[in-house]
């Protein structure tokens, strides 16, 4: 999760809290945090042999929204355990929670923490760079999971924007587009014109939040352990 700026932050603090500087087109840098995206829940659609689909679970996390546990998303032993499934209850088990049972459950749990992990680190950022963010963007497949993107809005406060999808392939053809004398912000009011309505319905569904910013903040899940880069 990060935002795109023309000079990288080496500096102790940016350091202490984790944050890294990715270079990009034109000299520019993506300033970010890497946090764990939807990599725990395709691990446990996975153990479900794949019976469900990203938005059966989602509606299953929603019917299961008063479960009050969390997880630290980011935490090292969700990174490639044996059973995703029981590291989640065991998690819950270990800190003295509820444990989840059912999928739903399982599933609102993962959520509801990946919200809140991109809430603190949406703080992180600001404070990092003394700039009030209005927005965040959900890029790459990620961006299909609508339930997730509710509780981010919910979570931050912000207005959150899902799509592209396809945003690895968007982004290398905007590369092609510069070479041939396109400036960048013409190319990135093009990729708006690439989203379909489905793409876009995030960009009305919380006008109330809307509030004076700067800029905006990139989600980047990872999928089949492949990052999708804005």
């Amino acid at each position: 999760m990060g935002i795109e700026r023309e000079k990288a932050d080496c500096s102790k603090k940016s350091c202490e809290m984790n944050f890294t500087n990715e270079g990009g087109y034109a000299g520019r840098f993506r300033y970010l945090k890497n946090i764990m995206g939807l990599w725990m829940i395709q691990s446990v659609r996975h153990e479900y042999d794949d019976k469900y689909g990203f938005a059966e679970i989602c509606q299953m996390a929603e019917e299961a929204k008063d479960f009050p546990s969390r997880v630290d998303a980011n935490d090292e032993c969700f990174l490639s355990p044996e059973s995703m499934i029981e590291e989640v209850k065991d998690y819950c088990r270990r800190t003295g929670q509820k444990v989840p049972e059912t999928l739903g459950e399982i599933a609102t749990v993962i959520y509801t923490s990946l919200a809140e992990c991109y809430a603190k680190t949406a703080k992180e950022l600001e404070e990092m760079t003394g700039r009030t963010f209005s927005r965040i963007h959900v890029v790459g497949g990620g961006s299909n999971a609508g339930y997730l993107n509710e509780l981010t809005a919910r979570a931050t406060g912000k207005e959150v924007h899902a799509g592209p999808g396809e945003a690895t392939a968007i982004g290398n053809i905007t590369a092609q587009m510069l070479k041939k004398q396109k400036s960048l912000n013409q190319s990135k009011r093009l990729v708006l014109s690439f989203m379909s309505p489905l793409e876009l319905r995030y960009i009305r569904l919380n006008e109330k939040l809307k509030q004076p910013g700067y800029t905006i903040i990139c989600i980047i899940y990872q999928i089949k352990q492949e990052v999708l880069l804005c």
